[in-house]
Protein backbone atom coordinates (compact mmCIF):
# COMPACT_ATOMS: atom_id res chain seq x y z
CA UNK A 1 0.00 0.00 0.00
CA UNK A 2 0.86 3.66 -0.26
CA UNK A 3 0.18 6.49 1.45
CA UNK A 4 0.42 10.22 0.22
CA UNK A 5 1.94 13.42 1.93
CA UNK A 6 0.76 17.04 0.50
CA UNK A 7 3.53 19.13 0.12
CA UNK A 8 1.90 22.82 -0.23
CA UNK A 9 2.07 24.87 -2.86
CA UNK A 10 4.53 22.29 -4.48
CA UNK A 11 2.39 18.85 -5.24
CA UNK A 12 1.25 15.67 -4.23
CA UNK A 13 4.09 13.25 -3.13
CA UNK A 14 3.87 9.49 -2.66
CA UNK A 15 5.82 7.88 -0.57
CA UNK A 16 6.34 4.46 -1.99
CA UNK A 17 6.67 0.89 -0.09
CA UNK A 18 7.64 -2.28 -1.48
CA UNK A 19 3.41 -3.47 -1.52
CA UNK A 20 1.68 -3.45 -4.51
CA UNK A 21 0.46 -1.20 -6.49
CA UNK A 22 -2.25 1.21 -4.76
CA UNK A 23 -5.52 3.02 -6.66
CA UNK A 24 -5.19 6.85 -6.02
CA UNK A 25 -6.36 9.49 -3.37
CA UNK A 26 -4.85 12.20 -2.19
CA UNK A 27 -3.90 13.93 0.87
CA UNK A 28 -4.42 16.71 3.28
CA UNK A 29 -2.30 19.41 4.30
CA UNK A 30 -2.20 18.16 7.52
CA UNK A 31 -1.63 14.90 6.98
CA UNK A 32 1.38 13.15 9.66
CA UNK A 33 5.05 13.58 7.96
CA UNK A 34 6.99 12.33 10.81
CA UNK A 35 7.20 9.09 10.05
CA UNK A 36 6.62 5.80 7.69
CA UNK A 37 8.92 5.44 4.45
CA UNK A 38 9.25 8.53 2.54
CA UNK A 39 7.52 10.51 4.48
CA UNK A 40 8.94 14.45 3.85
CA UNK A 41 11.72 15.59 5.77
CA UNK A 42 13.42 18.88 6.39
CA UNK A 43 15.62 20.53 3.61
CA UNK A 44 13.73 18.05 0.53
CA UNK A 45 15.49 15.19 2.01
CA UNK A 46 13.65 11.80 3.11
CA UNK A 47 12.82 11.57 6.97
CA UNK A 48 15.17 10.01 9.30
CA UNK A 49 17.45 9.64 6.12
CA UNK A 50 19.96 12.46 7.16
CA UNK A 51 20.03 13.68 3.24
CA UNK A 52 18.69 13.63 -0.14
CA UNK A 53 17.72 10.84 -2.04
CA UNK A 54 20.18 9.40 -4.86
CA UNK A 55 19.69 10.72 -8.15
CA UNK A 56 17.04 9.04 -9.80
CA UNK A 57 18.42 6.23 -13.00
CA UNK A 58 17.79 8.69 -16.14
CA UNK A 59 15.55 5.32 -17.49
CA UNK A 60 13.16 5.80 -15.04
CA UNK A 61 11.92 8.86 -15.85
CA UNK A 62 8.24 8.55 -16.57
CA UNK A 63 8.18 5.30 -15.09
CA UNK A 64 5.37 3.50 -12.92
CA UNK A 65 7.25 4.01 -9.23
CA UNK A 66 8.81 0.90 -9.12
CA UNK A 67 12.04 1.91 -10.61
CA UNK A 68 12.46 5.37 -8.77
CA UNK A 69 13.35 6.28 -5.16
CA UNK A 70 9.94 7.04 -3.14
CA UNK A 71 10.89 10.40 -3.10
CA UNK A 72 10.53 10.09 -7.24
CA UNK A 73 7.46 9.33 -7.05
CA UNK A 74 4.87 11.98 -7.46
CA UNK A 75 1.12 11.79 -7.65
CA UNK A 76 -0.09 14.11 -10.88
CA UNK A 77 -3.52 14.69 -11.04
CA UNK A 78 -5.14 13.29 -8.56
CA UNK A 79 -5.13 9.67 -10.18
CA UNK A 80 -1.75 8.87 -12.07
CA UNK A 81 1.44 7.96 -10.10
CA UNK A 82 4.73 9.19 -12.03
CA UNK A 83 8.43 8.78 -11.24
CA UNK A 84 8.80 12.76 -12.10
CA UNK A 85 12.52 13.10 -13.26
CA UNK A 86 13.87 17.20 -12.12
CA UNK A 87 14.24 20.00 -14.26
CA UNK A 88 17.46 20.96 -15.88
CA UNK A 89 19.11 24.06 -14.72
CA UNK A 90 18.05 25.93 -18.10
CA UNK A 91 14.20 24.23 -17.20
CA UNK A 92 14.54 21.64 -19.91
CA UNK A 93 13.00 17.98 -19.47
CA UNK A 94 13.92 14.37 -20.61
CA UNK A 95 12.26 13.70 -23.57
CA UNK A 96 8.87 10.61 -23.02
CA UNK A 97 9.85 7.26 -24.41
CA UNK A 98 7.08 7.06 -26.67
CA UNK A 99 4.01 9.28 -27.44
CA UNK A 100 3.09 12.54 -28.28
CA UNK A 101 2.66 14.53 -24.58
CA UNK A 102 4.77 17.15 -24.37
CA UNK A 103 7.39 17.31 -21.17
CA UNK A 104 7.36 20.09 -19.17
CA UNK A 105 8.87 21.98 -16.18
CA UNK A 106 7.33 23.53 -13.13
CA UNK A 107 10.27 25.30 -11.64
CA UNK A 108 9.02 25.63 -8.02
CA UNK A 109 12.20 23.36 -6.14
CA UNK A 110 10.59 20.46 -4.56
CA UNK A 111 11.53 18.00 -2.12
CA UNK A 112 13.81 14.97 -3.48
CA UNK A 113 16.55 16.73 -4.58
CA UNK A 114 14.65 18.72 -7.47
CA UNK A 115 16.24 22.45 -6.73
CA UNK A 116 15.07 23.20 -10.30
CA UNK A 117 11.66 21.65 -10.10
CA UNK A 118 9.81 18.70 -11.66
CA UNK A 119 8.68 17.85 -15.21
CA UNK A 120 5.95 16.10 -16.34
CA UNK A 121 3.98 15.29 -19.39
CA UNK A 122 1.18 17.44 -20.74
CA UNK A 123 -1.66 15.98 -22.14
CA UNK A 124 -4.89 16.85 -23.65
CA UNK A 125 -8.09 14.70 -22.70
CA UNK A 126 -8.60 13.48 -19.58
CA UNK A 127 -8.58 9.46 -19.06
CA UNK A 128 -7.61 8.78 -22.68
CA UNK A 129 -4.31 7.50 -23.59
CA UNK A 130 -3.30 8.17 -26.89
CA UNK A 131 -1.18 11.05 -26.65
CA UNK A 132 1.04 9.30 -23.75
CA UNK A 133 3.37 6.57 -23.10
CA UNK A 134 2.54 2.95 -23.77
CA UNK A 135 0.75 2.30 -20.47
CA UNK A 136 -0.01 6.04 -19.54
CA UNK A 137 -3.32 8.05 -19.12
CA UNK A 138 -4.03 11.54 -18.88
CA UNK A 139 -5.52 12.76 -15.93
CA UNK A 140 -7.19 16.16 -14.89
CA UNK A 141 -4.05 18.55 -13.19
CA UNK A 142 -6.30 20.16 -10.80
CA UNK A 143 -4.17 18.92 -7.80
CA UNK A 144 -0.90 19.47 -9.44
CA UNK A 145 1.84 22.23 -10.12
CA UNK A 146 1.30 22.37 -13.91
CA UNK A 147 -0.99 24.47 -15.99
CA UNK A 148 -2.85 21.49 -17.64
CA UNK A 149 -3.58 17.41 -17.66
CA UNK A 150 -0.48 15.16 -17.16
CA UNK A 151 0.39 11.66 -18.14
CA UNK A 152 1.16 9.09 -15.04
CA UNK A 153 -0.06 5.60 -14.48
CA UNK A 154 -3.46 4.09 -13.20
CA UNK A 155 -2.82 4.13 -9.24
CA UNK A 156 -4.62 1.26 -7.56
CA UNK A 157 -5.14 1.09 -3.25
CA UNK A 158 -3.36 3.77 -2.99
CA UNK A 159 -4.63 5.13 0.63
CA UNK A 160 -4.77 9.24 1.68
CA UNK A 161 -3.01 11.19 4.17
CA UNK A 162 -6.42 11.79 5.65
CA UNK A 163 -7.83 8.59 5.30
CA UNK A 164 -7.86 5.16 6.29
CA UNK A 165 -9.05 3.71 2.70
CA UNK A 166 -8.83 3.46 -0.81
CA UNK A 167 -12.12 3.95 -2.70
CA UNK A 168 -11.44 1.64 -5.79
CA UNK A 169 -11.12 -1.15 -6.06
CA UNK A 170 -13.39 -2.19 -3.53
CA UNK A 171 -11.38 -4.96 -2.36
CA UNK A 172 -8.41 -3.01 -1.03
CA UNK A 173 -7.61 -3.18 2.84
CA UNK A 174 -8.27 -0.59 5.23
CA UNK A 175 -12.12 -1.37 6.24
CA UNK A 176 -13.75 -3.75 8.00
CA UNK A 177 -15.64 -6.81 7.03
CA UNK A 178 -19.17 -5.59 6.08
CA UNK A 179 -17.89 -1.99 5.43
CA UNK A 180 -16.74 -0.10 2.21
CA UNK A 181 -14.76 2.95 1.83
CA UNK A 182 -16.04 6.14 0.75
CA UNK A 183 -14.86 10.09 0.66
CA UNK A 184 -15.57 12.01 3.93
CA UNK A 185 -17.86 14.65 3.43
CA UNK A 186 -15.93 16.81 5.40
CA UNK A 187 -12.49 16.90 3.52
CA UNK A 188 -14.20 16.31 0.14
CA UNK A 189 -11.51 18.82 -1.67
CA UNK A 190 -8.61 17.12 -0.48
CA UNK A 191 -9.60 13.32 -1.41
CA UNK A 192 -10.57 12.70 2.51
CA UNK A 193 -12.01 8.92 2.94
CA UNK A 194 -13.85 7.27 5.75
CA UNK A 195 -14.81 3.79 6.29
CA UNK A 196 -18.62 3.54 6.91
CA UNK A 197 -21.21 0.95 7.11
CA UNK A 198 -22.34 -0.14 3.37
CA UNK A 199 -25.96 1.50 2.42
CA UNK A 200 -28.71 0.02 0.57
CA UNK A 201 -28.97 2.14 -2.09
CA UNK A 202 -28.37 0.39 -5.53
CA UNK A 203 -25.81 1.76 -8.53
CA UNK A 204 -28.14 4.83 -10.07
CA UNK A 205 -30.19 4.89 -7.03
CA UNK A 206 -31.36 8.38 -5.72
CA UNK A 207 -29.32 9.44 -3.02
CA UNK A 208 -28.89 12.13 -0.43
CA UNK A 209 -24.77 12.88 -0.40
CA UNK A 210 -25.10 13.55 3.37
CA UNK A 211 -26.75 10.00 4.34
CA UNK A 212 -23.59 8.12 2.96
CA UNK A 213 -26.08 5.30 1.95
CA UNK A 214 -24.78 3.87 -0.74
CA UNK A 215 -23.63 0.23 -1.65
CA UNK A 216 -20.58 -0.55 -1.15
CA UNK A 217 -17.75 0.63 -4.01
CA UNK A 218 -20.32 2.95 -4.42
CA UNK A 219 -20.34 7.00 -3.47
CA UNK A 220 -23.41 9.64 -3.89
CA UNK A 221 -22.73 12.20 -6.54
CA UNK A 222 -25.23 15.08 -6.90
CA UNK A 223 -26.01 17.91 -4.89
CA UNK A 224 -28.74 18.90 -3.60
CA UNK A 225 -29.70 15.01 -4.24
CA UNK A 226 -27.67 12.34 -6.49
CA UNK A 227 -26.86 9.35 -7.75
CA UNK A 228 -24.76 6.55 -6.08
CA UNK A 229 -22.14 6.08 -8.77
CA UNK A 230 -19.01 3.39 -8.73
CA UNK A 231 -15.89 4.44 -8.01
CA UNK A 232 -13.47 3.82 -10.60
CA UNK A 233 -10.00 4.23 -12.03
CA UNK A 234 -10.06 3.62 -16.06
CA UNK A 235 -12.57 3.83 -18.64
CA UNK A 236 -12.19 -0.51 -18.45
CA UNK A 237 -13.65 -0.59 -15.12
CA UNK A 238 -16.91 1.12 -16.35
CA UNK A 239 -18.95 -1.34 -18.60
CA UNK A 240 -19.03 0.99 -21.56
CA UNK A 241 -19.41 4.25 -19.50
CA UNK A 242 -16.23 6.35 -19.20
CA UNK A 243 -14.03 7.04 -15.78
CA UNK A 244 -14.80 10.81 -15.35
CA UNK A 245 -13.45 12.93 -11.67
CA UNK A 246 -15.52 13.92 -9.52
CA UNK A 247 -15.29 17.34 -8.83
CA UNK A 248 -16.32 19.56 -5.92
CA UNK A 249 -19.79 21.48 -6.29
CA UNK A 250 -18.30 24.65 -5.48
CA UNK A 251 -16.33 27.78 -7.82
CA UNK A 252 -13.78 26.42 -9.09
CA UNK A 253 -15.03 23.54 -9.03
CA UNK A 254 -11.72 21.75 -8.64
CA UNK A 255 -11.34 17.45 -8.83
CA UNK A 256 -11.80 15.20 -6.15
CA UNK A 257 -8.02 14.06 -5.64
CA UNK A 258 -7.82 10.43 -6.94
CA UNK A 259 -11.64 10.20 -7.09
CA UNK A 260 -13.40 8.87 -10.44
CA UNK A 261 -16.93 7.21 -11.25
CA UNK A 262 -18.47 5.74 -14.00
CA UNK A 263 -20.86 7.61 -16.24
CA UNK A 264 -23.68 5.37 -17.80
CA UNK A 265 -24.26 6.21 -21.55
CA UNK A 266 -27.82 6.96 -22.23
CA UNK A 267 -30.28 7.90 -24.99
CA UNK A 268 -31.78 11.22 -24.20
CA UNK A 269 -34.68 10.81 -25.80
CA UNK A 270 -35.44 7.25 -23.64
CA UNK A 271 -32.89 7.02 -20.81
CA UNK A 272 -34.20 3.42 -20.23
CA UNK A 273 -32.93 2.35 -23.52
CA UNK A 274 -30.68 -0.13 -23.14
CA UNK A 275 -29.88 -0.75 -27.09
CA UNK A 276 -25.96 -0.90 -27.65
CA UNK A 277 -24.45 1.68 -27.44
CA UNK A 278 -26.62 2.87 -24.51
CA UNK A 279 -26.64 1.11 -21.07
CA UNK A 280 -29.32 2.78 -19.89
CA UNK A 281 -30.89 4.68 -16.62
CA UNK A 282 -32.90 3.16 -13.83
CA UNK A 283 -36.95 4.34 -14.28
CA UNK A 284 -37.43 7.44 -13.17
CA UNK A 285 -34.05 8.32 -13.86
CA UNK A 286 -32.86 11.14 -16.71
CA UNK A 287 -30.50 11.50 -19.00
CA UNK A 288 -28.16 14.52 -19.77
CA UNK A 289 -25.15 15.49 -21.58
CA UNK A 290 -21.93 15.96 -20.64
CA UNK A 291 -18.19 18.00 -21.45
CA UNK A 292 -15.25 15.76 -21.95
CA UNK A 293 -11.78 18.24 -21.38
CA UNK A 294 -9.70 18.05 -25.07
CA UNK A 295 -13.29 15.69 -26.78
CA UNK A 296 -16.24 15.39 -27.68
CA UNK A 297 -19.46 15.53 -24.94
CA UNK A 298 -20.83 11.97 -23.79
CA UNK A 299 -24.54 11.26 -22.24
CA UNK A 300 -25.04 10.16 -18.55
CA UNK A 301 -27.84 9.86 -16.01
CA UNK A 302 -28.83 11.95 -14.09
CA UNK A 303 -31.53 12.98 -10.84
CA UNK A 304 -34.71 13.48 -12.77
CA UNK A 305 -37.74 15.72 -11.62
CA UNK A 306 -40.74 14.50 -13.31
CA UNK A 307 -42.56 17.67 -12.44
CA UNK A 308 -40.79 19.92 -15.02
CA UNK A 309 -42.10 19.70 -18.26
CA UNK A 310 -40.51 21.34 -21.53
CA UNK A 311 -40.19 24.83 -21.45
CA UNK A 312 -40.70 25.08 -17.70
CA UNK A 313 -37.25 27.29 -15.96
CA UNK A 314 -34.95 24.72 -14.39
CA UNK A 315 -31.64 24.25 -12.82
CA UNK A 316 -30.44 21.31 -13.09
CA UNK A 317 -32.75 18.54 -13.41
CA UNK A 318 -36.47 17.90 -15.59
CA UNK A 319 -38.54 14.93 -16.48
CA UNK A 320 -36.94 12.03 -17.90
CA UNK A 321 -36.84 12.70 -21.85
CA UNK A 322 -35.75 16.45 -21.38
CA UNK A 323 -32.54 18.00 -20.31
CA UNK A 324 -32.05 21.61 -18.68
CA UNK A 325 -30.08 23.72 -21.35
CA UNK A 326 -30.00 27.25 -22.17
CA UNK A 327 -32.99 28.58 -24.57
CA UNK A 328 -32.26 31.42 -26.80
CA UNK A 329 -32.15 34.27 -24.05
CA UNK A 330 -29.51 31.95 -21.89
CA UNK A 331 -32.53 31.05 -19.36
CA UNK A 332 -32.06 27.62 -18.26
CA UNK A 333 -35.19 25.70 -19.25
CA UNK A 334 -36.48 22.26 -20.08
CA UNK A 335 -35.99 20.89 -23.62
CA UNK A 336 -36.47 18.34 -25.99
CA UNK A 337 -33.48 16.33 -27.57
CA UNK A 338 -33.43 15.83 -31.04
CA UNK A 339 -30.99 14.71 -33.63
CA UNK A 340 -28.78 17.10 -36.43
CA UNK A 341 -30.56 17.16 -39.83
CA UNK A 342 -33.18 15.19 -38.92
CA UNK A 343 -35.52 15.07 -41.16
CA UNK A 344 -38.41 15.83 -40.64
CA UNK A 345 -37.56 17.65 -37.84
CA UNK A 346 -37.56 16.42 -34.18
CA UNK A 347 -38.71 19.74 -32.91
CA UNK A 348 -42.19 21.33 -33.16
CA UNK A 349 -40.74 24.48 -31.56
CA UNK A 350 -37.30 26.17 -31.33
CA UNK A 351 -34.29 25.08 -33.74
CA UNK A 352 -32.30 21.78 -33.56
CA UNK A 353 -28.83 23.00 -31.81
CA UNK A 354 -25.48 20.73 -31.36
CA UNK A 355 -24.62 19.34 -28.16
CA UNK A 356 -21.42 18.02 -29.64
CA UNK A 357 -22.39 14.35 -29.13
CA UNK A 358 -22.40 11.52 -30.78
CA UNK A 359 -25.27 8.98 -30.56
CA UNK A 360 -23.95 6.04 -32.25
CA UNK A 361 -26.10 4.97 -35.63
CA UNK A 362 -28.53 7.69 -33.92
CA UNK A 363 -26.56 10.54 -35.28
CA UNK A 364 -25.38 13.48 -33.78
CA UNK A 365 -27.22 14.96 -30.74
CA UNK A 366 -29.17 18.73 -30.71
CA UNK A 367 -31.58 20.03 -28.40
CA UNK A 368 -34.66 22.06 -29.44
CA UNK A 369 -33.48 25.38 -28.46
CA UNK A 370 -36.32 27.21 -27.68
CA UNK A 371 -36.70 31.15 -28.80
Amino acid sequence: MRNLVLVTGVSFIVACSSGGSGGAMGADAGADASGGTGAVGGGGGVAGSGGAPPAMDAGAAYSDCESCDPMGCFLLGGNGLSCVPGCSADGSCPPPPSGTAQPICDPTPAPGGHPNGICALQCTSPMEQAECPDGMLCFAADSSPFAGNVCGWPARCLVPGDGPCAVHPADCPGCGTDETCDLNPLSLAAGGTICRAAGSVPSLGGCDPAALDCGSGHTCVGQPTGLCRAFCSVHADCGGGQCRPIRVDAPPAPAVPGAAVCSTPCNPFDPSDTTAPFVGCPAGVGCKTRSVEGGPGITDCTVADPGLVEGDVCTVFCAPGLMCLPDAADASRCQKPCIIGASPSDCTAGTCESLDVSLGGLGELGYCRLP
